[in-house]
């Protein structure tokens, strides 16, 4: 830890970071800086523990941004998704329903769209197939049930780009086409 000491404020380099420290009776109090802005303040009885508590608040306040952000990634990206998997759809007759929310989606493969007569699972067993031997993994409902094993599971990560969801789209599109064809 490096120390400057200019009249009674005493700047330390600790973590990379700033730490002002003034001493008001027993307790330091502790401002960081950080890139030229103030990160945040604490008191205590400690000069480390203090700066720790700071730098911990500024690694919650960074935590609670990510995940804001995952947040509004799984909306956007989510939205986009189930737009593309309806474009598909429209497309493929065998796609019966797209539901979901969010990243986690579902495509229920129908043999017909009028009576929703499910496909036998063996399709969609091979359409993930299919799609795991292209690079994409996607997960399909399984014998937890004793019939319509018939559902495309979808459930990308949360960090998920456009292009990534384009790729698990366009392996879906790829595998129907030639399992159908």
């Amino acid at each position: 830890m490096g120390v400057v000491k200019v009249n009674n404020l005493i700047v330390y380099a600790y973590h990379g970071c700033l730490a002002e420290e003034a001493i008001i009776g027993s307790e330091y109090v502790i401002n960081i800086k950080a890139w030229g802005k103030t990160k945040g303040s604490a008191k205590s009885d400690s000069l480390e523990d203090a700066i720790d508590y700071v730098l911990l608040s500024d690694v919650a306040v960074a935590q609670m941004k990510i995940r804001a952000n995952l947040l509004e990634n799984v909306v956007v990206m989510g939205n986009y998704l189930n737009k593309r998997l309806h474009e598909l759809k429209d497309k493929h007759p065998m796609i019966g329903d797209v539901r979901g929310k969010g990243l986690f989606q579902g495509v229920e493969l129908v043999k017909d769209r009028g009576t929703r007569e499910p496909v036998h699972e063996s399709i969609a067993i091979a359409v993930a197939g299919d799609c795991m031997a292209n690079g994409v993994i996607i997960g399909r409902t399984n014998r937890s049930f004793t019939s319509h094993n018939n559902t495309l599971c979808l459930s990308p990560a949360l960090i998920a780009t456009q292009s990534e969801l384009d790729e698990i789209v366009d392996a879906i599109d790829g595998a129907i086409t030639r399992i159908t064809a």
